[in-house]
């Protein structure tokens, strides 16, 4: 129970750890409102709601603070030069083109909606959106196309491990046991990616395939499910796997 305590305390002490957090309180909190407005608890519904909605304004708030972090990362990849996968290199550049422009998107249109600035946000919070929606596309892309490596690797691995013997067969099942730690973590991260983009798609303006179609309980659900793909990842990254053939997932 302590050690527990104190793994959630030092991930509420990581700025990256706490957003996590706050993100699946409200996900969570917007499926709870869903099923309680389901069994007609309207007032309690009704406060859950407002709790999410204050988390989803605080998160917001904090991704002010993004922009740093985004052009380092950004800096860091360049033109993906380094890649030796074209369709990892070019997904990530989409990725990372999405995301220095819906920051800056975002920001404008949050300081429109405070008066702050002047002039309407609608269109910019759409614009926002879609370059989310294309950063989740991309990543989607990238993850399904590492699978079908993986894939092919592990064929060629378990078919290594059935012509070898001793310690080259110990070594080769040490490496087909890090491809399917991989390969779960792509599945999960497929996973919660499809249900951003679901989400996504829901916020979209009227008239774009499910827009504003999905009730809160549908949304609070697909939140919740890509809230637990990403703790997953923060608790389970993949630099912890040296691999020099997956260096982008």
């Amino acid at each position: 129970m302590a050690e527990s305590v104190a793994e959630v305390a030092r991930v509420l002490e990581t700025y990256r750890g706490r957003e996590k957090l706050m993100r699946l309180l409200q996900y969570a909190s917007y499926l709870a409102s869903g099923g309680l407005q389901k069994l007609s608890y309207e007032s309690s519904a009704g406060k859950f709601r407002i709790w999410a909605e204050a988390i989803s304004e605080c998160r917001t708030f904090l991704r002010l603070f993004d922009d740093a972090a985004m052009l380092s990362y950004a800096r860091d990849y360049g033109t993906g030069k380094e890649e030796r996968d074209k369709v990892v290199r070019w997904t990530n550049l989409v990725d990372i083109f999405c995301g220095l422009t819906f920051y800056p998107l975002e920001h404008v249109a949050w300081a429109r909606d405070k008066k702050l600035l002047a002039g309407k946000s609608e269109k910019l919070w759409d614009l926002s959106l879609y370059t989310w929606i294309g950063s989740l596309i991309a990543c989607i892309i990238r993850d399904l196309w590492l699978l079908r490596k993986l894939q092919h690797l592990q064929k060629s691995r378990t078919q290594l491990v059935s012509d070898s013997s001793g310690d080259t067969q110990t070594s080769s099942s040490s490496r087909q046991n890090q491809i399917k730690y991989l390969q779960r973590r792509l599945i999960i991260s497929v996973i919660g990616f499809t249900s951003d983009l679901g989400m996504a798609i829901h916020w979209a303006p009227a008239g774009f395939l499910w827009a504003g179609k999905l009730s809160i309980g549908t949304v609070g659900l697909l939140g919740t499910v890509s809230s637990f793909a990403e703790l997953y990842k923060y608790f389970k990254p993949a630099a912890a796997l040296p691999d020099e053939a997956l260096g982008s997932i």
